[in-house]
């Protein structure tokens, strides 16, 4: 514990933030095309 107070407001942001850009990237990167077996 390094007895930094804990921002639940700046915690909120940045976890929305990190999950906004995980879903734009997954977008922007194409899946490569499976074969159908």
């Amino acid at each position: 514990m390094n007895g930094a107070a804990y921002e639940f407001v700046t915690a909120t942001i940045l976890a929305v933030i990190t999950t906004a850009a995980l879903f734009v990237i997954g977008t922007i990167i194409p899946k490569p095309h499976t074969e159908q077996h």
